[in-house]
């Protein structure tokens, strides 16, 4: 509009025009072999013959001087629209037209995909740990519950393992696989039926390819390790009964962290008195029923 408005540069105007209707050849004879129906509709908007999309000689020096591809004093007609907004019910109409079935069937497995793809991270929201109220790092972080050893077998796939289920009762969700290693330290098929004491909340982990839900608590003498002893609870104990420490009241993990490594920090304060008491930090273990014991074992260390 500049060089229109000014007498002295209207030929300039001209020019400058012929060449972006000459640029338009170019795109045109450009997307022939892609969209031969719409080359053909600018081409004749523009009065060229149809062959005019050839890219010859011709074209080529045009690129260079896009003015001279469109002949002097040509009238161009009124402008057509060449592409149509498509709107979003047009789509849908002609995805239905053209897709048919397998549109249908594509439209239904994406579906079923996404909605599997949800499930499973809800899933593993609702699996997922909640965090620790209690920040102590002391056995209060420790879930010690009694539990009734069910059966005993040796691990299929290492000598000095044992492989036991372990009822912890109904609010624990009942009976739990734990792998043990005390083959050549204590007869565990000699203790079935009786009570011992887990820490229930220990991460879930494979031993040898089988699963090990928790972990039994046994004394062992510091001097010989060859000397172990399984904490027991207080006669009267069932499986559930929970085992705790008086003056250590914060509430238990949900599941220890095994990269916090809490029970790591927790253990070395357990401890075996004159009394064959298990304790921590000086203080009994006990359940509603009394004190956690072992046999012989004093001044040992419990893991």
């Amino acid at each position: 509009w500049v060089l229109m408005k000014d007498e002295s540069t209207r030929c300039l105007c001209a020019r400058v025009i012929a060449s972006c209707v000459g640029l338009v050849r170019i795109v045109a004879c450009l997307m022939q072999p892609f969209m031969p129906t719409t080359t053909a509709r600018i081409l004749k908007q523009m009065k060229l013959p149809q062959t005019s999309y050839a890219i010859d000689a011709q074209l080529l020096l045009g690129a260079r001087y896009p003015s001279r591809l469109v002949p002097l004093n040509t009238h161009i007609d009124k402008p057509e629209v060449l592409f149509e907004a498509i709107s979003e019910d047009k789509m849908k109409e002609m995805k239905e037209k053209f897709a048919g079935a397998e549109s249908k069937d594509g439209d239904a497995a994406a579906k079923k995909k996404a909605d599997k793809k949800k499930k499973a991270a809800e899933k593993k929201a609702a699996g997922k740990p909640k965090p620790p109220t209690n920040t102590n790092i002391d056995v209060s972080r420790l879930d010690l519950v009694v539990g009734r050893l069910a059966k005993v077998w040796r691990h299929p796939n290492a000598d000095s393992l044992y492989v036991e289920e372990i009822d912890l009762g109904e609010a624990k969700g009942g009976v739990r696989q734990v792998v043990s290693g005390l083959v050549g330290k204590i007869p565990l098929e000699e203790k079935v039926g009786s009570h011992v004491v887990v820490v229930a909340n220990m991460k879930p982990s494979k031993m040898r390819g089988e699963s090990s839900q928790a972990m039994v608590l046994a004394a062992f003498d510091k001097n010989d390790a060859s000397k172990v002893e399984l904490v027991m609870p207080p006669e009267g104990s069932k499986a559930g009964d929970k085992v705790f420490a008086n003056g250590f009241d914060g509430e238990a993990d949900e599941q220890l962290n095994p990269k916090k490594k809490v029970f790591d920090q927790v253990q070395p304060n357990f401890s075996t008195s004159d009394a064959c008491v298990v304790t921590y930090s000086g203080v009994a273990l006990q359940t509603s029923s009394g004190n956690c014991t072992v046999q012989t074992l004093k001044g040992a260390g419990v893991k």
